[in-house]
């Protein structure tokens, strides 16, 4: 399916990307995603939420071992990709991030990982 950034979604606008456990690293003493949190191999688009349309806690029901990480609009954009709307998904906030090759995706991953913000951390239970 053809893509097509969604110009009416400013880049200020915050867009949330659900983690799941294996993809959160603890850097330094600081945790934080990992890049393969922002890369999709099978579709090559990234789903995320526009955060000002969703509701957290419904957006979060169904995953509660997963945590919820944002980023601006303007980030994705910035690294050559597009923040397109989704009109197959019936929730409207719902986005997906798309690039132009997965190399492309795969490059811009490490920047968003490493700017990506905590909405929700859950962290994984310490490895024995």
């Amino acid at each position: 399916m053809t893509r097509i950034d969604d110009e009416t979604l400013g880049d200020e606008r915050i867009l949330w990307r659900r983690i799941l456990p294996h993809g959160i690293i603890n850097d330094e003493g600081r945790y934080r995603p990992q890049s393969i949190a922002f890369v999709d191999r099978r579709t090559f688009e990234i789903s995320v939420f526009v955060a000002d349309m969703a509701d957290e806690d419904s957006l979060m029901s169904k995953y509660p071992g997963e945590s919820l990480a944002a980023i601006p609009a303007r980030l994705p954009r910035s690294l050559g990709g597009i923040v397109a709307r989704t009109p197959e998904n019936p929730d409207a906030a719902h986005r997906v991030i798309v690039y132009p090759t997965p190399s492309a995706m795969k490059k811009a991953s490490k920047i968003l990982a490493e700017n990506a913000q905590w909405v929700r951390l859950i962290k994984s239970p310490p490895e024995n």
